[in-house]
Order: C-alpha cells, then sequence, then structure tokens
C-alpha cells in the first residue's frame, strides 16, 4: 500500500514537473517596469492551452490582452494592439526577467522584473494620507527652461484605495494607480503602450517629485502647492482664418478642407494620433457628439499624426484604432508624428499646444473656438466640466444657422 502510495506520488511530482517545465510562463506575475522615474508596478497574466500562450496586462484600471506570441529559446515574446511594441520575458531562478521595447522615430527599452508573489506595500497613516489628498500646482522646467504648469490630482475612491493624475495644457497622465513607499506615494500608469509615472514626497506644505510621462522622459516637480489652477486651454492653440488641409482618408482618397462637402456645416477638426492617450480618452465621446448631432449638421475630421515605423504601419494602426473604437467620423493620415508637424502641415496652424487639438469650425467657415488637450475621467469634475463646455459651443454652432 505505502508502495502504491509512493509511487503515485512520484508519478505526481513528476507530471507536475513537466508541466511546470512546459508551461513555465503560466499564471499570475506581479511587475514592475524601470522608468526614468522609478519603477511601476503591473501584473502579467499568462495562459497556454494546447502550444499557444494568451494573456493579460493590469495596472489596477486599465485591462490590456495581450498577442502575437512566441517562445523561442525559453524565452516568451509578445506585443499588444501597437505595432510598435514588444515585450521579451524569460525564467530566472524562479521569477521573469527581461524588456519591453517601442519603436519608432526612436527605439526605447526598459527592463522588467516579476515575481509569483504578491508585494508588500506600505500603509500610511490617516495623518500621512490626509496631507497628500488635494490639488497641487506647480510649474515644471525643462533643460531648455521652457516652463509648463502641471497639477497634480490626489484622491482616494469609495473602497479608500488612492488614485491620482496629473494635468497639464495637453490633457491629462491618465487614471493612476496609488501607493506608499515609506514616505513616498507613488502614482503609476501603464497600459502596456505608454505610461506615466509620479513618485511624490512632502516638503513642509509643499509637494516634490520625480515624473515620467513618457519611456524615455524625466522631470523634477519642486514647490507644488494648493489653491492654484491651471491656464486656459481654449487659450493655447492660435489658428488664423486660413485654415486649410489636403489628406487622403484611409482608402488613399485626398480630402482637403474647406470644401462644398463640408460647407454650411459645423465641422470639428480633431488633431490626435493613435499612440495619445489623451486621443483615447476623448474618442468616445467625439463619437458620442458626431452620433448625436450629426443630423443637425456636425462633422467630425480627425486628423492623424503616427508614430509607427512606416507609413504602412500608420495607416494600419489608424484603421485599427477605427474599427475597434466604432468611429463613423471621418479619420485622415496626417503624416510622421514630428516636432511641430501640424503648424508645418496645416495651413493656418500658428501655436500648436499638444495632442489632442479641437478647432471649432462654424457653418460659414470661421474659426469659432479651440480646445488643446482633454481632461478624461481620471480628471473627476473637469471631465464632467470639458465635455459641458464642449456641448454647449456644438450647440451654439448649430444654432447658429
Amino acid at each position: 500500500m505505502r508502495f502504491n502510495i509512493t509511487i503515485s506520488f512520484l508519478l505526481v511530482l513528476f507530471f507536475s514537473i513537466g508541466v511546470n517545465a512546459q508551461n513555465g510562463f503560466s499564471g499570475r506575475w506581479y511587475a514592475t517596469l524601470q522608468a526614468p522615474a522609478g519603477e511601476m508596478p503591473f501584473e502579467l497574466t499568462f495562459k497556454k492551452i494546447g502550444k499557444k500562450y494568451s494573456g493579460e496586462l493590469w495596472d489596477g484600471h486599465h485591462r490590456v490582452r495581450l498577442q502575437d506570441f512566441k517562445l523561442e529559446d525559453n524565452k516568451l515574446f509578445f506585443g499588444i494592439d501597437d505595432a510598435r511594441i514588444r515585450f521579451e520575458v524569460e525564467r530566472q531562478n524562479g521569477d521573469l526577467i527581461g524588456s519591453w521595447t517601442r519603436k519608432g522615430t526612436s527605439i526605447t527599452k526598459l527592463s522588467i522584473t516579476a515575481k509569483s508573489i504578491k508585494p508588500q506595500v506600505t500603509r500610511p497613516t490617516n495623518k500621512q494620507l490626509k496631507s497628500f489628498l488635494g490639488e497641487w500646482f506647480c510649474v515644471e522646467k525643462d533643460e531648455s527652461g521652457k516652463e509648463t504648469p502641471v497639477t497634480l490630482v490626489i484622491r482616494t475612491r469609495k473602497n479608500k484605495s488612492i488614485e491620482g493624475t496629473g494635468i497639464d495644457p495637453t490633457g491629462d497622465f491618465g487614471v493612476m494607480q496609488g501607493y506608499f513607499q515609506n514616505d513616498k506615494l507613488v502614482l503609476s500608469r501603464f497600459d502596456g503602450q505608454s505610461l506615466s509615472l509620479v513618485v511624490a514626497k512632502l516638503e513642509g506644505e509643499s509637494l516634490q517629485a520625480a515624473v515620467s510621462t513618457s519611456p524615455s522622459s524625466q522631470f523634477a516637480i519642486f514647490g507644488a502647492r494648493k489653491g492654484v489652477t491651471l491656464p486656459d486651454p481654449t487659450k493655447v492653440a492660435k489658428i488664423n482664418p486660413s485654415l486649410k488641409f489636403n489628406f487622403s482618408d484611409l482608402e488613399g482618397k485626398p480630402i482637403n478642407f474647406p470644401n462644398d462637402e463640408f460647407r454650411g456645416k459645423v465641422v470639428i477638426v480633431n488633431i490626435m494620433g493613435t499612440w495619445c492617450h489623451n486621443c483615447h480618452d476623448e474618442t468616445p465621446f467625439l463619437v458620442e457628439l458626431y452620433e448625436k448631432y450629426h443630423s443637425k449638421g456636425l462633422e467630425i475630421i480627425s486628423l492623424c499624426f503616427e508614430a509607427q515605423e512606416t507609413e504602412e504601419q500608420d495607416l494600419k494602426a489608424i484603421a485599427r484604432y477605427k474599427k475597434t473604437r466604432k468611429i463613423p467620423y471621418t479619420m485622415l493620415y496626417a503624416g510622421k508624428l514630428e516636432s511641430g508637424a501640424p503648424a508645418k502641415k496645416i495651413t493656418g496652424v500658428e501655436n500648436f499646444g499638444g495632442y489632442p487639438t479641437n478647432i471649432f469650425v462654424a457653418r460659414d467657415g470661421t474659426i469659432s473656438a479651440t480646445h488643446t488637450g482633454f481632461w478624461g475621467p481620471a480628471t473627476g469634475e473637469k471631465h464632467i466640466q470639458i465635455k459641458k463646455e464642449f456641448e454647449e459651443t456644438i450647440n451654439n454652432l448649430i444654432d447658429n444657422k
């Protein structure tokens, strides 16, 4: 009897070792991405059925499906819904070690480590947490001396978890998950394509932080204080009355503006890119506006400045974006994402503040308003405010016949 039990135990152990060797990447992994401003936490989940892997990436708010898996030399390669992005991981001493790479006009590569055991986080005292909550305003200065106003928003949810975002003239950093590392508050967002990271610390009544809003950037915030607001986003972009452009749609058909097709219509010219997470937040609202007001004379034209490696990949990215988000309005390929590209390629754009930028054109062709950036759901009341302002602008233009 004991012999049979021993044999059974050995068979089970042998089978388990075989399965673990075969499915060595399967399971839930607690990962960190080494961004310029610090470590960004997220989770990876892998499943293997037969010879095929599937998986998801999750950062506490954003759940992203992983795809294009390939197992080669004990390394697992995979990507997301962006041709530029590639992950690579391998098993080392029970952990995962690897990298995240984003290709485009330049190549950025960041290291990844992952463990199967969930890390412990520091629990703040009520006093410590309360001292961080609120809106913090500062002016960020880069190496060239250019100043950019930034507001950090830190709040708690009903389940007492911490979240926040950053807001600058181009929009917000997206919904960021918060946790404490000793006396520092970390806010992070990673959707597999773009990232935002804030590592903040209090100094008396002011706040300082290390910030990354891209895989290759880092800037410092000093002296952030409460009770100050950002500049008006309707006064950032400057567009003169001669607004003109000529780009092709996804079928290669040239479309110019203005033309008879848009004459007498209210038009939103939406300058964006499929790589832009603020544009991701804005797109569902633009779809909502189009479906609500198109029958009353609203048209929307998205001018897409793209960052894939080739023009062919750019067009595929726009087509995929349009299909997955069920976008009913016109999307045009405006070319490569380059410094100052909108001002160079769109006649009438004198000052471009960032992506997205919306230009509201009245029925008579005059420029009624502009708005730089978009405040997404992460900004709370500001998100409600911007949607209300957009809709009021459209209603006024539609009623003005």
